[in-house]
């Protein structure tokens, strides 16, 4: 895998960190987990994380999540990765989502450090809460497009894509398309 050559990864182990939201879609988590354990596994020098914001954390099906680390305590290095697995898109347009500024200020903040973005599924509408996507093409499941285009009119959502990159920033359509970027 070409990511692992890189010389300057090469001694420096590589964080793929995975934000947890509440009513997380697992899948969107699982497949693309699975990908980077894999790759542990064949010896890539990566390491896997996962954070949040909330302790009171399920997957969308009730399965409940504990002792993930809150967001704010996890250092990242610009050669590291932050995914954003896809959650309930009524919960993630929800006040009490909305509300949570700092979360979002850290997702720009990161992105400003040169730190490799990547959302799977409707993760993309963190995303674009965040600010990250103005002005950028991106997409997301496509149940959702039309509903990202609507609601973020600086966005150009690609349709009929698997993923898509811009500014070192990776959007993906839906669960599997999230294994095939973690294999990209």
């Amino acid at each position: 895998m070409q990511i692992y050559e890189n010389s300057r990864m090469e001694h420096q182990t590589t964080q793929i960190v995975f934000l947890i939201l509440p009513q997380i879609h697992l899948m969107d988590l699982a497949g693309p987990d699975q990908v980077f354990y894999e790759a542990i596994d064949y010896g890539a020098n990566i390491e896997v994380k996962y954070c949040s914001f909330s302790d009171n954390l399920s997957t969308k099906s009730g399965l409940p999540i504990d002792k993930i680390e809150h967001f704010s305590n996890i250092e990242f290095k610009s050669n590291d990765f932050l995914i954003v697995p896809g959650a309930d898109v009524n919960y993630i347009h929800s006040e009490e989502f909305r509300q949570q500024k700092d979360l979002l200020i850290w997702i720009k903040n990161l992105y400003a450090q040169k730190v490799t973005i990547c959302s799977v599924c409707t993760g993309a509408f963190v995303l674009a809460y965040s600010g990250v996507l103005n002005g950028k093409n991106c997409t997301t499941h496509w149940k959702r497009t039309a509903e990202l285009q609507r609601c973020f009119p600086n966005l150009k959502v690609i349709e009929n894509v698997l993923f898509n990159e811009h500014d070192n920033i990776y959007t993906s359509a839906g669960v599997a398309s999230g294994i095939d970027l973690a294999l990209h």
